[in-house]
């Protein structure tokens, strides 16, 4: 339920809605739209944000649900969610935890339990176990690393990859 819009609803109508709302202030459905160095577009989006205590002067949020959304130069794209994250705007920083989900547009997919991203550099890596699918294909490894602006992705410690001939089949 939003208090913002057409409805015109007094906050002492609901008592304690408007102290938890001082004291608390969150971003419902924040959307951010940037471009890296190399004036390559993303989107970060979330359920909602709130900006870190203790942040002092530094623009760094608390995350709800957030999904990234990276463009790549040969027209294809990855997206990046998970149950919440951190955000240091000035560094263009994204950190992700739990449930983290990796997907590219041409049909592979991991999940992770974390993962931190550059948006401005396109980078991102984890150190924590993956599993994935492909097209024709299931991996696990212990961790990843995106390279080469995205354009490639490393699976890094031990890793496991099985190979089918039948779409997604082992």
């Amino acid at each position: 339920e939003s208090d913002v819009g057409a409805r015109s609803t007094s906050s002492a109508a609901r008592p304690g809605r408007a102290a938890l709302a001082a004291a608390d202030p969150r971003m419902v459905a924040p959307r951010l739209v940037g471009v890296d160095r190399a004036q390559q577009p993303f989107t970060l989006t979330a359920a909602s944000a709130a900006r870190l205590e203790g942040a002092g002067e530094r623009d760094i949020y608390e995350l709800a649900q957030p999904l990234a959304d990276i463009a790549l130069n040969d027209g294809t794209w990855w997206a990046l969610s998970a149950q919440k994250g951190i955000f240091w705007r000035d560094e263009q920083k994204l950190e992700l935890e739990g449930d983290v989900s990796v997907y590219q547009d041409r049909g592979y997919e991991f999940i992770t339990e974390r993962a931190q991203v550059d948006l401005a550099q396109r980078e991102a890596h984890g150190d924590k176990p993956v599993k994935g699918v492909g097209p024709s294909s299931r991996i696990e490894a212990q961790g990843f690393r995106f390279v080469d602006k995205g354009q490639r992705l490393d699976f890094t410690g031990r890793t496991r990859l099985l190979l089918s001939d039948q779409k997604g089949a082992p």
